[in-house]
């Protein structure tokens, strides 16, 4: 099964994050900083506010479409546990509060009532149980 864990890596979050790299990696440089240093950590910072592109639903989508097209449905699903993750989730997604952007997102895209059922609980599950139950017959 498929694990959204973090972020989504759109290729304009990945863009975005190497041009942020490029320009810190040209700071350190151009100062003679250490990596590690509060000047090279505070401009860093200020360029990830000013200019990181975050992942958006469609790149979500997207990806989720992706897994479908490799393995099936039954490989996908998301959880909710959304704490310390920061700033980093999609747009449209920040939150659980934001799921039914992602159903109306899935249906939009012709998922099934029966496979978003699978992507928001039912594959975790299956995978929950099938793992119970190999580690119960490894332990006789």
């Amino acid at each position: 099964m498929e694990l959204f864990v973090r972020r989504v890596n759109s290729a304009k979050s990945r863009d975005s994050f190497g041009s942020i790299s490029a320009s810190v990696e040209e700071f350190i440089q151009e100062n003679n900083l250490s990596k590690d240093s509060r000047e090279v950590e505070a401009f860093a910072e200020s360029l990830r506010k000013e200019r990181f592109v975050y992942a958006d639903l469609d790149d979500v989508l997207d990806h989720f479409d992706h897994i479908r097209n490799l393995v099936g449905v039954e490989h996908i699903g998301i959880g909710s546990d959304f704490d310390g993750v920061g700033d980093s989730l999609p747009v449209g997604l920040k939150d659980v509060s934001e799921y039914p952007n992602l159903v109306h997102g899935l249906l939009k895209r012709g998922y099934s009532m029966t496979d978003i059922k699978k992507i928001l609980a039912g594959n975790l599950l299956r995978v929950w149980q099938e793992n119970e139950e190999y580690a119960d017959l490894q332990g006789q």
